[in-house]
C-alpha cells in the first residue's frame, strides 16, 4: 500500500511539471486571511463630533471605504450615538479616550458645524491623531477638520486643502507652517485632507487607495 501511494504521489508530481501547474494541497485558512488569500480587511477609525457632524462628508466617505473592503468603525467622545447637522443618528462604536491607534490602518476626521466646536482644540483629539502618526498611519481630515491637524503640527511643511470660505483657515494652516493649497482633495504623504462635502466621495476613495496601496502625493 505504501509503494501504491509513492508511486501515485510520483505521478502528480511528473503530471504537474509537464504541464507547469504546481500541485499542492488545499491549507486550511488562517484567522488572517479571506478570500483569495489576502490578509485580514483593513481598518479604518472614523472620528465625528458627538453633535452636528456633517452628515454628507461622514456618509460618502464611508460609502467608499466600505465599497473598498474596509472596515469602518466610528469614534467620538462617547460611546452610543452621535447626532448629524441635520438631525441623523449615527452609532458610535469607541470613545476617542479609549482608542488605540495600532488597531486601525488610518484614522479620519468629519468635519461639520460640531467640529469646530468640538475637535478643534480639543487636546484629545490633537492626541489621537498625534499618536496614529507616530505610528506611521494614514491621517486623514475634510471640511475644517484639517485645522486639528495643523494644531497637532502634522503638517508643518506639507500641503494641505481646508473648508476656507470665509479664509480664517488657510491662515491657522499658514501659521502651522503648512501650504495652503486651494484643491479639493490633497495627499502628502500619509496626510490626506479635503476641503468640504462636495469633495467627500473623492476624499474617500484617496484614503482607501492609500490605505490599501500606498503613498503618491498628489492634488485633485
Amino acid at each position: 500500500m505504501r509503494k501504491l501511494i509513492s508511486i501515485l504521489f510520483l505521478l502528480i508530481f511528473i503530471t504537474g511539471c509537464q504541464t507547469g501547474v504546481v500541485i499542492t494541497p488545499e491549507l486550511p485558512k488562517t484567522e488572517g486571511e479571506f478570500g483569495g488569500g489576502e490578509r485580514m480587511a483593513k481598518k479604518v477609525l472614523m472620528v465625528v463630533a458627538q453633535a452636528d457632524f456633517q452628515p454628507v462628508e461622514y456618509a460618502d466617505t464611508r460609502a467608499e471605504l466600505e465599497n473598498a473592503g474596509i472596515d469602518v468603525k466610528v469614534a467620538s467622545f462617547e460611546v452610543g450615538e452621535a447626532i448629524g447637522a441635520d438631525g441623523s443618528k449615527i452609532n458610535v462604536d469607541i470613545a476617542i479616550k479609549d482608542v488605540n491607534t495600532n488597531d486601525y490602518d488610518a484614522v479620519v476626521l468629519i468635519g461639520g458645524p460640531g467640529a469646530s466646536k468640538e475637535l478643534i482644540g480639543n487636546q484629545d483629539v490633537i492626541e489621537l491623531v498625534q499618536s496614529a502618526d507616530n505610528d506611521h498611519k494614514v491621517v486623514a481630515a475634510i471640511c475644517i477638520a484639517p485645522v486639528v491637524l495643523a494644531e497637532a503640527r502634522l503638517i508643518t511643511g506639507r500641503e494641505a486643502t481646508v473648508w476656507n470660505e470665509d479664509g480664517n483657515q488657510e491662515e491657522i494652516l499658514s501659521a502651522n507652517g503648512a501650504k495652503y493649497v486651494e484643491k479639493d482633495v490633497v495627499v502628502d504623504n500619509r496626510i490626506i485632507t479635503a476641503n468640504g462635502p462636495a469633495a467627500a466621495k473623492e476624499f474617500g476613495k484617496e484614503v482607501a487607495r492609500v490605505v490599501k496601496e500606498g503613498i503618491v502625493s498628489k492634488k485633485i
